[in-house]
């Protein structure tokens, strides 16, 4: 439960802040392009901000910003054969092999006893290596001890409570207020007045809606509004109908109905989801507030489309008249209206007076939009290269190699491909823990021509592993890479009894697991 968690946890920290980076990026795209791009290509380059808060999953790739950023590493889900085992065993070769044996390697570097060694595929570990084995150990990893370990386990758990508590209080408050909402909309009367219904009818027309779309009166809006996504309903305030002429009237008409035909109601009710998700990150709302800001333009934009010519004057004129007469409505994650926000009025003042029609497409949007995704829907390569390279010169005796060098390991979920912070790792003396990128730099020693490299990794709620490289094996010094990454796969922790035939226990048993390797 808690690897779950802590999975979890350090998913949405990092997603929120990749999220953060591209809503800067919007911006400064939206701001030297904002001569060439429509109220409606701004408002779509949002969707590249919303994919990235809503899809757990992306891959990796070397043109990703976030390789710049340093932010997103290791959200990508390993490729399928990355740590793919062949259960196969090693027979000894014919001839006698000057090597470290495979009982005394297993008595003496660990406290499992493992048997037999399952190969691995040379073409599936990382890009540097040649050979590995990589073997399950036990059906449980022993703990990790220590303040690391420790407060490894409690920040997760802290996190989630802190960041529960947020989800709670905001997603109780936003059922609180729709709920009321609903209630009050129950006494919504149905507009018959003939001539508001014509009005009404052509507008929908305008924008080929054949759908049963709801006009009603009701005292829970202060300025028109339209709510639902099955089965949309235009929302007046009491009154307005017969304070509005006809043509004002078809001027909320269709801005109104612009956000039925845009499906704008769904994309809110997504916004304040993640918003709600992401509580805690103020560059994520502001962002979505900006994206509510730009949508009431395409909005407009829209509806100014299937207006008649000329007609920018009589809309400007009309909004301007409700901003003198009616208040903004309270938001709710249920209902858009035309008065989003009273702020920005000047700026939608200015679109609407200078609106010309243009066409729908626009290659310089779609290319922005394509380069915006291709940067930011991706995450960065989790390969690091190590801080330098040993250059190995070729050894004069023929059972001499290269000196000491780095080895940087890699621990991820088998499951998720998350990085796993805290694994112990042990090699040749070392015991390093991983990083919270799941990384540690390991030092390979000396290696003879008869050799026996052996890394161990464990972690509590995992199955422990190995992973080594050795003549027995038939391999090479050089093959020990410069990269390597190994994934744990989730264990249960097993125990039990032996006993003899008269129901004595039997001290000093060894036991050997044997089973398919992991995938």
């Amino acid at each position: 439960m808690e690897s779950y968690l802590e999975t979890f946890v350090v998913w949405l920290l990092r997603t929120s802040w990749q999220a953060a980076v591209l809503v800067v990026l919007v911006l400064a795209v939206q701001w030297l392009f904002r001569n060439r791009l429509t109220a409606r290509w701004k408002y779509a380059l949002w969707v590249v901000v919303v994919i990235r808060l809503a899809v757990p999953y992306s891959p990796e790739s070397p043109v990703s910003i976030f390789n710049v950023a340093a932010i997103g590493g290791g959200g990508a889900t390993p490729a399928p054969g990355q740590a793919a085992l062949e259960n196969a065993v090693i027979e000894p070769p014919a001839e006698a092999v000057p090597a470290v044996s495979t009982e005394s390697a297993y008595q003496g570097s660990a406290p499992w006893d493992v048997s037999p060694i399952e190969r691995f595929d040379p073409v599936m570990a990382s890009p540097t290596s040649a050979r590995a084995s990589e073997t399950s150990m036990a059906a449980t990893a022993s703990p990790v001890t220590g303040p690391a370990a420790s407060a490894a386990k409690r920040w997760p758990l802290l996190l989630a409570g802190l960041w529960l508590a947020g989800v709670g209080f905001l997603g109780g408050r936003i059922l609180v207020q729709s709920v009321r909402f609903s209630r009050r909309l129950r006494r919504a009367t149905p507009v018959v007045d003939a001539g508001v219904l014509s009005v009404f009818e052509a507008c929908k027309g305008a924008f080929n809606l054949n759908g049963a779309i709801r006009l009603l009166e009701t005292d829970a809006v202060r300025s028109p509004a339209v709510c639902g996504i099955g089965r949309p309903r235009i929302l007046l305030p009491t009154g307005l109908s017969s304070a509005f002429s006809a043509d004002e009237l078809r001027c909320v008409f269709l801005h109104e109905l612009a956000h039925v035909k845009r499906r704008d109601v769904a994309a809110h009710w997504l916004a304040t989801f993640l918003k709600v998700l992401h509580w805690f990150n103020p560059v994520v709302w502001y962002g979505f507030r900006r994206m509510a800001t730009d949508r009431e333009l395409a909005c407009d934009e829209l509806a100014l489309s299937r207006a008649g010519d000329d007609e920018n004057r009589s809309y400007g004129a009309a909004i301007i008249r409700m901003l003198e007469l009616m208040p903004r409505s309270p938001a709710l994650p249920g209902m858009v209206g035309i008065l989003e926000d009273r702020n920005q009025m000047a700026r939608r003042i200015t679109m609407i007076a200078a609106f010309r029609k243009h066409s729908r497409w626009s290659a310089t949007a779609i290319v922005l939009l394509g380069v915006l995704s291709v940067f930011g829907l991706t995450d960065a390569r989790t390969v690091i290269q190590p801080p330098h390279e040993t250059v190995v010169e070729p050894a004069e005796s023929s059972e001499e190699i290269s000196g000491p060098r780095e080895l940087l390991f890699r621990v991820r979920d088998a499951d998720t491909g998350a990085p796993l912070e805290g694994v112990l790792v042990q090699a040749s003396g070392e015991e390093l823990l991983t990083d919270t990128e799941g990384v540690c730099v390991l030092e390979v020693p000396d290696l003879l021509s008869g050799f026996y490299y052996r890394i161990t990794l464990s972690r509590d709620g995992y199955v422990a592993r190995y992973v080594s490289w050795s003549a027995y094996q038939r391999d090479e010094p050089d093959d020990v890479p410069s990269e390597y990454t190994a994934h744990l796969e989730r264990g249960i922790t097993i125990g039990g009894v032996v006993e003899n035939e008269e129901g004595e226990g039997i001290p000093g048993v060894r036991l050997v697991f044997t089973g398919p390797s992991p995938s």
